[in-house]
């Protein structure tokens, strides 16, 4: 049986899709405002270079459209894992490019063509020479979660205490690491351990995460991955080993994240910390959710870009 019949057949699939119907009719949940975006005018790509574009700048489109001037033009996309957009934040237009690719380098053909650039997976050296490349920030690929961030939040507080510790991932991407990751959790009797390498319905994924008291973020196909932005932004208390890459403003450990050895030596020890402990992961908890409202939220992303654009960092002066 393939992997998305055998999903449609979970028993969790069920459930997950009755739980949906309801959160779906109370509508999404309060969107961030933002004054400076309502005179910012974007020019958005009719086309992509690549269909895999929309899983990373549509909730980018989305934050643009809800409280922007967005308008849809004939914009060359000739840059693989970038997307072209022109940007007038009122200084007149700019030519900007969005780099999600998951790999770190930067196509500098395209930094040279564009008057900004911002990279998802920026890395933490930066780009010297190129000065006009700038952490892009990240993403999760679900307008699910971005809808429904406020309910996944409340059902995490409610779960709390919980001594789980919650882990989902896929082997397509980095499968060394996740493999020793969930032998290392599934052997640990610390702590209850929820997760898998089995994929199941999104919704009911995102419920699980908020259900535990630790969530677990390791690489993807590059150092960021979606569960990182997924589990702060429900509050969870985030454990992984350090990312090679940033985001605009850095993330502290212990304070926002917490972060064990590269080699994963002590995953074990700090989970079971954690998940004994719910004032410390509460606290990295809230600290997570802050984060996401005031940095990672669609939003805050789009406002970080268009000031970014209105004054320039230079690659020294970007928040470390």
């Amino acid at each position: 049986m393939n992997p998305r019949m055998r999903k449609a057949l979970d028993w969790r699939t069920g459930l997950a899709l009755a739980g949906d119907v309801k959160w779906r009719l109370a509508g999404p949940c309060p969107q961030p405002m933002d004054d400076t975006l309502a005179a910012v005018r974007v020019a958005w790509p009719k086309r992509y270079q690549h269909p895999n574009a929309r899983a990373f700048v549509q909730t980018v489109h989305d934050a643009f459209a809800l409280r922007s001037r967005l308008t849809y033009a004939n914009i060359e996309q000739p840059y693989e894992g970038v997307v072209v957009m022109r940007i007038d934040a009122g200084g007149g237009w700019s030519d900007v490019a969005l780099d999600y690719f998951d790999l770190t380098h930067v196509n500098e053909r395209c930094a040279g063509d564009v008057d900004h650039y911002f990279k998802m997976q920026y890395l933490r050296e930066g780009y010297a020479p190129l000065k006009n490349v700038y952490p892009g920030g990240y993403v999760t690929s679900s307008t699910w979660l971005y809808r429904n961030s406020c309910r996944l939040r409340r059902l995490h507080l409610l779960s709390q205490p919980s001594r789980s510790v919650f882990g989902r991932f896929g082997l397509r991407f980095s499968a060394d690491i996740r493999r020793r990751a969930l032998e290392i959790l599934t052997h640990d009797q610390r702590f209850d351990f929820k997760g898998s390498t089995k994929q199941t319905k999104l919704s009911w994924y995102l419920r699980e995460m908020a259900g535990a008291a630790v969530c677990i973020d390791l690489p993807g196909n590059g150092p960021f991955c979606y569960r990182l932005v997924e589990s702060m932004a429900m509050g969870c208390c985030v454990l992984g080993p350090p990312h090679v890459t940033r985001l605009p403003v850095e993330l502290r450990t212990g304070i926002e994240i917490v972060n064990c050895r590269e080699d994963l030596s002590d995953l074990g020890d700090l989970c079971a910390f954690y998940a004994s402990n719910p004032v410390a992961a509460a606290q990295v908890g809230e600290a997570s959710a802050r984060y996401f409202d005031r940095y990672l939220h669609p939003v805050r992303l789009v406002s970080h870009y268009v000031d970014a654009i209105r004054n320039p960092p230079e690659q020294d002066s970007v928040p470390a």
